[in-house]
């Protein structure tokens, strides 16, 4: 495999979960076997993928993105693929898995900012080294986050301690 020069890379790749977040504002947080109210529900994209290179176009709107992550074939992985690109991320190393749901956080918030999370690893666990074959990647910098969330990532690996230390041994 030949490298790409410095000179001949442009951008940044920003590679992880992508997930939804689904925020709902509760009246108080019951105890278990109890219920509460909602009072507002709303939708977010969540995770490191589209939060990080969202904020990066929002730096510098000229800048490169390339996202990297794992969806599922469903309505929350159309939502997120449509917001990076409508943000201008450059979505084509973004995995559609077709066995696997999105990935999404169920956050329940109370009126004064107090929250819990519960998240479904979905997609984004399955989320691994092949799918960012290194070959391919063009650009100068390459993020990777919230890796403990993604299980093939986060595997050990004898040598190394983990995957993702390979994998990036490797770039």
């Amino acid at each position: 495999m030949q490298k790409k020069n410095d000179a001949e890379r442009i951008g940044i790749a920003v590679a992880g979960n992508i997930l939804t977040d689904l925020v709902k504002t509760v009246s108080s947080y019951p105890a278990c076997g109890m219920q509460t109210d909602i009072l507002h529900v709303s939708q977010a994209v969540g995770g490191c993928v589209p939060n990080t290179g969202i904020d990066l176009r929002r730096i510098d709107p000229a800048l490169p993105v390339y996202a990297y992550g794992r969806v599922g074939a469903d309505a929350y992985g159309n939502y997120l693929i449509a917001e990076m690109q409508a943000a201008g991320l450059q979505t084509a190393g973004v995995v559609v898995d077709r066995e696997h749901v999105t990935s999404f956080s169920d956050i329940m918030s109370l009126p004064g900012g107090e929250r819990t999370i519960f998240c479904a690893k979905g997609a984004g666990a399955f989320f691994n080294p092949a799918d960012i074959p290194v070959e391919k990647i063009t650009a100068r910098m390459l993020h990777i986050g919230y890796i403990m969330l993604q299980d093939a990532f986060d595997a050990h690996e004898d040598e190394y301690g983990t995957v993702l230390a390979r994998y990036l041994r490797d770039v």
